[in-house]
């Protein structure tokens, strides 16, 4: 009877001990929780003043560059290959938002617009994942679309980036990688998207009229067929039902100097082709056609 007795007590004194413990863990994994927060939120808020520290460098470096009348931007120019440089190194520290801060910059110092009194800066290789260059929805009840006509992202990485609403007309994003990017509703007439990388692409609703796509993967994208007729040349692509596009010329059958047209569609007849492949040039909105010749390049 007392070792019963005994047994009991004790049965009693683990339980409470355990009670107690219990107890003592829940503010000790409480205060655990909220310090790990607050380091995390610690470690955040550093980031993004490293970020910002590292952006409002790069502008007043590229201000300097834009504002001393000495600097030249040709092509090979020194002045050229040196924004290139701050810009790759930039953007690989920067989140989506400030990816755009930079984009607008270079754009809208005509460092990044095609036919520009500048050369295009080269952005081959550089990371533009998640860059968001849409019309916001709040925006686009006023305003049609977002105009960054002309923009040369020639090459660059564009992973799941986002161009919704957005004015692209003549825009280059030849050999871009643009997987899983939003271009719904954009205005993307004359764009050239040659050997770019498209699948899983979102253009819906959007204007692809006379925009190159030669030898891109469209594969999986959202593009309709009724899109795809009003392109200008589809040559090699994958197609969005993972077919390959027929390698057609665009010149068929002849007289290249009659019936010359405004209306890109229509070419010549009865030309032949002995080698290699024809791509059509046609002529800058602002010019006048030329003795009723056509012009093309090989």
């Amino acid at each position: 009877m007392e070792i019963s007795s005994k047994s009991s007590f004790y049965h009693i004194q683990l339980k409470d001990i355990f009670k107690i413990i219990g107890v003592l863990l829940v503010p000790l994994t409480l205060a655990i929780i909220i310090a790990q927060k607050q380091r995390q939120q610690d470690v955040d808020l550093a980031a993004q003043a490293e970020q910002e520290r590292v952006l409002a460098t790069y502008l007043q470096d590229l201000a300097a560059l834009l504002l001393n009348k000495n600097t030249t931007f040709d092509k090979n120019s020194a002045a050229s290959s040196v924004v290139r440089a701050k810009t790759l190194t930039t953007l690989i520290k920067m989140d989506a938002q400030r990816k755009r801060q930079v984009i607008l910059f270079l754009y809208e110092a005509k460092l990044i617009k095609r036919n520009s009194k500048y050369a295009s800066i080269n952005l081959f290789d550089a990371d533009l994942d998640n860059l968001d260059m849409s019309l916001s929805e709040s925006k686009s009840k006023y305003y049609k679309t977002y105009d960054i006509m002309d923009i040369q992202l020639r090459g660059a990485s564009l992973v799941n980036s986002s161009f919704k609403w957005c004015h692209l007309d003549f825009s280059d994003f030849s050999q871009a990688d643009l997987k899983d990017a939003n271009f719904q509703y954009a205005k993307l007439s004359n764009a050239d998207f040659s050997y770019a990388h498209l699948s899983n692409t979102d253009f819906t609703m959007a204007n692809v009229s006379k925009a190159i796509f030669a030898y891109a993967n469209l594969s999986n994208s959202s593009l309709s067929d009724e899109q795809l007729s009003t392109a200008l040349t589809l040559q090699g692509a994958i197609l969005p039902n993972y077919t390959t596009a027929p390698m057609k010329n665009l010149i068929i059958n002849g007289d290249a100097e009659q019936k010359c047209s405004n209306n890109y569609a229509v070419f010549p007849s009865d030309w032949v082709l002995i080698n290699g492949s024809i791509s059509a040039v046609w002529h800058p909105q602002n010019k006048m056609e030329l003795n009723n010749k056509c012009f093309f390049s090989s």
